[in-house]
């Protein structure tokens, strides 16, 4: 017969055994020191100098003084002196001062995990209660990768639901973003933490972005060409996007401004002028961002019927002109790498009819009317081009060229004009003054048609190595 049990070792009463008391008391005092084991200290070293009764250490590998020889093993002080038992694989015991878990593995006591499936709340630092079950009180949070990418998933039951990270300040929110009462993506704002305004908006399906709100510094992206109309009945505060007293614009400069303000990619916007004398000094400074032309319409089969006063095209301007009437003094201006097509225009006013320094006109195969009041057709400074091969130009009664212009036609400063295969129709015979004024290496092409080509009553002149074609 053993004289231990098998489990814990504790010492069994044997027949006839003297001082039966002795062996009973050892066997409680062993019990004493493993059920409901907890323990003042683990990975204890030095014995305390004034333990108290009954206190129990799970000793370190290396420890001194009474407890030297005893590494790993469990320490009790019974009053009188230190008691020790061997743990065995399996066995656990609780530190009092923190409630952690150890379990003995059978070389080391290790910390007990508990089960971390299906908690019904986890606080960190902090309380979690029934709606915020997983909280969290620290500096920072770190999520990081295991090996690769990272993803962080908020998951909602369907698209009225809401599925969002929100930004306090003192338990108000402040600011959202996410997928809320629908699966399109947004962000939005407050002040206050009950009043929200919505920032930016991306629609699920098209990945289309909008500024609720608006902003000055975005453009707006089209997707497809864009028409603008001007009428004289309009107003500068409709949407200038459809043809009636209650949509268009009252202005043209209104309507250019905005269609400057937009991100057109490869779409045109136009710009549809109705019958009006409208008496502006149109400004178009920039161009589009994108290679879809701007284009300003009037009437083309009577230009006579949209009337503006100037229009003056500077830093990049790529713009399409065509059915306007020009009434001003000098009434086209280009400059500073400027780009203008014409078609179908009217010059009504006095001075030049173009004017160009740094710049390039197209009106190759227009028709461009020059009234009677002009002084020149065109005056180009600054290596400015003036393309209008086989187009025709109709003179008004009467003109004389010259004035503050040197003649019909004055360029100076490697500027060139092709006009090869225009035709001059209307009161050519009436016209008077120099035909041009070519100097500093300007080029007239006249594509071979002689040195009377150009109406006027006088020869042109060429000097400082200008020339005629």
């Amino acid at each position: 017969m053993s004289e231990q049990t098998p489990a814990l070792s504790l010492p069994l009463l044997m027949p006839s055994q003297a001082q039966k008391h002795v062996t009973h008391n050892e066997a409680l005092m062993l019990l004493d020191m493993v059920v409901q084991l907890t323990v003042e200290g683990h990975q204890e070293s030095d014995p305390p100098s004034e333990p108290s009764l009954g206190a129990r250490y799970i000793l370190g590998a290396a420890p001194t003084g009474d407890w030297a020889g005893h590494a790993g093993e469990i320490a009790l002080w019974d009053g009188y002196l230190w008691r020790f038992l061997l743990p065995r694989p399996g066995w656990r015991a609780d530190i009092t001062a923190t409630g952690q878990s150890l379990r003995y593995s059978g070389s080391a006591w290790e910390a007990v995990l508990p089960e971390l499936q299906n908690l019904p709340h986890l606080g960190i630092a902090t309380a979690a209660d029934n709606t915020n079950r997983l909280a969290v009180s620290a500096r920072a949070t770190l999520l990081t990768h295991a090996g690769a990418g990272h993803q962080l998933k908020l998951n909602k039951s369907a698209p009225g639901d809401t599925a969002s990270l929100l930004f306090q300040t003192g338990w108000e929110g402040r600011a959202e973003m996410g997928t809320g009462g629908s699966d399109d993506f947004s962000i939005k704002v407050s002040a206050d933490g009950s009043s929200w305004q919505e920032a930016l908006h991306i629609d699920r399906s098209t990945g289309q972005v909008s500024l609720p709100q608006g902003s000055p510094n975005l453009r707006e992206r089209l997707n497809a060409p864009r028409s603008y109309y001007v009428r004289s009945d309009g107003s500068d505060s409709n949407s200038g996007q459809s043809d009636s007293a209650a949509g268009a614009f009252l202005t043209l400069q209104h309507a250019v401004d905005l269609a400057l303000t937009l991100d057109n990619g490869p779409h045109e916007v136009r710009i549809e002028v109705g019958p009006g004398s409208y008496g502006e000094d149109l400004q178009i400074a920039g161009g589009l961002p994108g290679s879809g032309a701007l284009r300003i319409t009037g009437d083309v089969a009577n230009p006579a019927m949209v009337s503006l006063s100037r229009i003056s095209c500077s830093a990049g301007a790529r713009v399409a002109l065509a059915g306007l009437e020009l009434s001003g003094a000098d009434a086209l201006l280009a400059e500073s790498g400027a780009w203008v097509a014409l078609a179908d225009l009217r010059f009504t006013g006095s001075g030049a009819g173009i004017t160009a320094t740094s710049a390039e006109l197209a009106c190759a195969g227009a028709d461009l009317y020059l009234g009677s009041g002009l002084s020149a057709l065109a005056q180009l400074r600054g290596h400015a081009r003036l393309l209008a091969a086989g187009g025709t130009f109709t003179l008004g009664t009467g003109i004389t060229w010259g004035g503050a212009q040197a003649g019909g036609l004055d360029l100076s400063g490697f500027c060139h004009a092709d006009l090869t295969g225009v035709s001059f129709a209307g009161d050519t015979a009436g016209c008077t003054g120099p035909r041009y004024a070519l100097a500093q290496n300007a080029i007239l092409d006249s594509g071979g048609a002689g040195a009377s080509f150009v109406p006027g009553s006088q020869n042109g002149i060429t000097s400082s190595g200008g020339q005629f074609l």
